[in-house]
Formats: C-alpha cells, sequence, structure tokens
C-alpha cells in the first residue's frame, strides 16, 4: 500500500508541475526575450509567465532538489528575466514620465492661480457695507 501512495503523490507533484508550466506558456506574450519596445501589459505577462516557468520548475521538491534546480544556471537566467520584465512593467515609459512632468508643473501652478481668485473675491466682498438685522420683536411673557 505504502509504494502505491508514494507513487500517486508523486505523480500528483508532476501533475502540478505541468499545470503550472502550461499555465506560463498561456500567460506568455513573447516565447523568445527580445529588445523591441513592448506595452507595459505584455512586459508585465511575461514577467509573470517567466516566473511561473521558474516555479513549474523548482516547487513540489523535496528540499535539496529545490536548491539544486535553483541553482542551475537555465533556472536563474529565466528568474533574472522575469523579474526584469517586471521592473518594465513597474517602470513608466519616456512619454509617461513626459506627462508626469507637465503635470508636476501644471497642477501646483493651476492650485495657485485659484487660491488668488478665491481670496481676492473674499477681499472685495470685505469692503460692501451689510446691511444690519432688525432685532426680532420681543416675545410678551403672557401678560
Amino acid at each position: 500500500m505504502m509504494p502505491v501512495m508514494l507513487f500517486l503523490s508523486l505523480l500528483r507533484r508532476e501533475a502540478a508541475r505541468i499545470l503550472v508550466a502550461t499555465i506560463a506558456q498561456a500567460v506568455a506574450v513573447d516565447t523568445v526575450p527580445s529588445r523591441r519596445r513592448v506595452s507595459r501589459q505584455r512586459h508585465l505577462r511575461n514577467g509573470l509567465a517567466a516566473i511561473l516557468d521558474v516555479s513549474s520548475q523548482v516547487a513540489w521538491r523535496p528540499p535539496l532538489v529545490t536548491l539544486f534546480y535553483a541553482t542551475r544556471a537555465g533556472v536563474q537566467s529565466e528568474l533574472r528575466y522575469g523579474l526584469d520584465e517586471l521592473r518594465r512593467a513597474a517602470t513608466p515609459s519616456r512619454s509617461d514620465l513626459r506627462r508626469h512632468r507637465l503635470l508636476l508643473a501644471a497642477v501646483p501652478s493651476a492650485v495657485a492661480a485659484l487660491a488668488l481668485v478665491v481670496r481676492t473675491r473674499r477681499n472685495a466682498g470685505d469692503g460692501e457695507p451689510v446691511a444690519p438685522r432688525p432685532d426680532p420683536a420681543p416675545v410678551s411673557g403672557g401678560e
């Protein structure tokens, strides 16, 4: 009974590794790394796929075997590629940086102009006389 359970456990682990590798292949947009300009979404998908592929090779193994697979050059290069793609997905593009710089210059100026307009309108209203309110008639106490 014991060898059958170990065999089924090994089959489940291998099936899980194959499933994660298949998911990684389905998520990946570019199967071969390239240096051409791609969108942030493509960088994100490629990075996640590379990390899933690395985890499919390393996960669900005994600890020493996991360390052995983690030290292999192919696994380390795939992990570096995945982390680099995630970094590229998180870093804004040059056109995004230009828009951010424009906003950083325009927003404080617009807020300062709005505050100046509000202040001048408040100060302009202070010079006008305010009509006194009539006192309410005293209420008689029941006489």
